[in-house]
């Protein structure tokens, strides 16, 4: 999305602010557009966080609304100095984490972008309400070895067990 169509659709949200729910599409196919879209929701209308999941359904789609909501390089190919978020947008970006599955697998794919989101969210403040949100930080900070859906396959053949790595499910991914 050029720099001018990103202006153009934050006048939009402006100037239209809920009045401008009615008039977005429930599909956003890009991924950094969604996120962009995201960010617009929860900054100009009052009921952004209840469309969220339609749009927010991976970390990695997590992480480009926080960086959205940065003003970041939504692609990842930057970093982003994310900005200090409040408790209440803390607390919606865990809990969209939360939902989504593969937690851990989707933060490996940009440890260092997480690494510092999770300076600004304190996702251990939220241990008993996000679990798995603060274990998968906790994996990415320190670095620890975790058994992938991709690692679990690779394995499975390295050891010649073709039968064992054909009935691992994608599901279990979602898990």
């Amino acid at each position: 999305m050029s720099p001018a169509d990103r202006a153009d659709l934050a006048w939009f949200f402006q100037t239209y602010g809920d009045a401008a729910l009615a008039l977005i599409p429930t599909t956003v196919p890009h991924r950094e557009h969604a996120a962009l879209l995201g960010a617009l929701l929860l900054r100009h209308t009052s009921r952004g966080a209840e469309r969220l999941p339609t749009y927010v359904t991976t970390a990695t789609d997590v992480l480009r609304l926080a960086v959205a909501l940065s003003d970041g390089d939504v692609s990842l190919a930057n970093p982003t100095k994310f900005r200090s978020f409040a408790r209440a947008e803390r607390r919606l970006l865990l809990e969209r984490l939360e939902a989504c599955g593969s937690i851990i697998e989707d933060m490996l794919r940009y440890p260092e972008p997480w690494k510092r989101l999770g300076e600004r969210l304190h996702p251990g403040e939220y241990q008993a309400r996000f679990p798995q949100s603060a274990a998968a930080f906790e994996v990415i900070r320190n670095d620890r070895p975790v058994a992938t859906f991709r690692s679990k396959v690779e394995g499975a053949i390295a050891a010649g067990q073709i039968d064992a790595a054909l009935t691992l499910s994608n599901g279990e991914r979602k898990a």
